[in-house]
This record gives C-alpha cells, sequence and structure tokens, in this order.
C-alpha cells in the first residue's frame, strides 16, 4: 500500500461510527464511474485502509499528470524563448514519489553545467534551483570556475555540495498544496522560475561560463 498524503487539503479522518454510516448511506452521485467504486467497495466490505490507498493513488497520478501536462509546457515554452530547452523525463516518471524528483535545462552551449530544479523532499516539497554539474565532469576540477559561480550568484562558500551550486525557488515550497497547484495552472510558478533563471543566467555571463579556459 502506498504511504503519505492521502488528499490535496485536509487529510481523510473517519471514525468507526462515521464509516459505517458511509457503508450504509445511499450512494449520493450522479457519477457512475464514482458510484460504481463506491458500490464495490460498500458491498465488498472494504475496509479504511483500502480507501486511503485508493485516494493516495488518485492524488499522485492528480500531482503528476498536472506537473506532465500543465507545469512541463509552460516551462519548455519559456525557456525556448531563452535559447534553453527543458530535458524531457519517461513517460512514466514520478515526481512525486521519486527520491530528488526534478527538472534539468539544457544550454547547449554550457560545457560543464546545466541548470537544475530538484524537491528537496518527496511529495513535491522544498524545491531549489541552480547550477548543476554535469556527472561526467569532476568537482575538483571546477575549482575556478565553481568559486567564480558561488560569489556572483552570491552563495557563501561551503553552502553547497559536491554537485549544485544553487538557491531555495523563491515561491511556494510546497506543490502538493492547493495553493501551489492554482499558481501552476495561472502560470504564477512558472513566472517565478523565469525571474530566477534570468539570474543564473546573468550569472553565467558574468563568469564567462562558456569561457574555452573552462573547457576540460
Amino acid at each position: 500500500m502506498r504511504k503519505g498524503k492521502t488528499l490535496i487539503g485536509s487529510p481523510l479522518i473517519l471514525m468507526d461510527k462515521d464509516l459505517k454510516n458511509l457503508i450504509e448511506a445511499p450512494i449520493p452521485t450522479d457519477n457512475k464511474e464514482i458510484a460504481d467504486l463506491y458500490r464495490s467497495l460498500r458491498d465488498k466490505n472494504r475496509s479504511l485502509i483500502d480507501l486511503d490507498s485508493l485516494v493516495s493513488d488518485y492524488v499522485v497520478d492528480l500531482l503528476n499528470n498536472i506537473i506532465r501536462n500543465a507545469f512541463c509546457p509552460q516551462m519548455q515554452m519559456m525557456l525556448e524563448g531563452k535559447g534553453l530547452r527543458l530535458k524531457e523525463q519517461p513517460s512514466d516518471y514520478n515526481w512525486v514519489l521519486s527520491p530528488y524528483a526534478g527538472f534539468r535545462i539544457i544550454n547547449n552551449e554550457w560545457k560543464n553545467f546545466r541548470i537544475g530544479i530538484e524537491f528537496e523532499q518527496k511529495w513535491l516539497d522544498r524545491p531549489i534551483i541552480g547550477f548543476l554539474k554535469n556527472k561526467d565532469v569532476k568537482r575538483v576540477d571546477l575549482d575556478s570556475l565553481w568559486n567564480d559561480l558561488q560569489d556572483k550568484y552570491q552563495i557563501k562558500r561551503g553552502k553547497d555540495n559536491d554537485s549544485w551550486i544553487f538557491k531555495n525557488f523563491i515561491g511556494e515550497m510546497h506543490w502538493h498544496s492547493d495553493k501551489a497547484i492554482n499558481q501552476i495552472m495561472d502560470g504564477t510558478i512558472v513566472n517565478q522560475f523565469a525571474e530566477m533563471i534570468d539570474e543564473i543566467l546573468n550569472v553565467a555571463e558574468q563568469v564567462k561560463i562558456i569561457n574555452p579556459n573552462y573547457e576540460l
């Protein structure tokens, strides 16, 4: 059974008497699919745990569809105007439950870095954004460029790791909330990322990130 958040907003909480009333009550919907599911649960005397699992699966699928079908197309359109592109993920990629899920933004002129966006926790929590080192590049070979990026990006030295020079996202930090979903749908979050990406591009220009001296 999938564990985690069960509903966007308030959690599903039913005491025994509430569950009994729910099972015995008439089916309060004209939607045949929902009614059939409800009847199946009731007739088979399924437990609240089964219902909770179904709701959890539904929320995971809903959030992944919002990211895939609303957020990613908005991002791709915004990035194209900046000469960047969003790296595609597999069709079954799970942004909600995959550890360190996120997005990779490619600049074909950069040799050693890409722009990374990553959720530090599952359920689309605590997004960060910044310079993400390419996997085939060794951190030790980038000391000069790395220090220049930290200084211009205004990151205190030592406040990074071997792969990232990053900042916290300036907007909503918990994307499973109603507020965040509304901001994804109306373009607010993409506009906030556009602002932060402009800052990253400006820093890259200042340090001359495409300078041949930085090539390995």
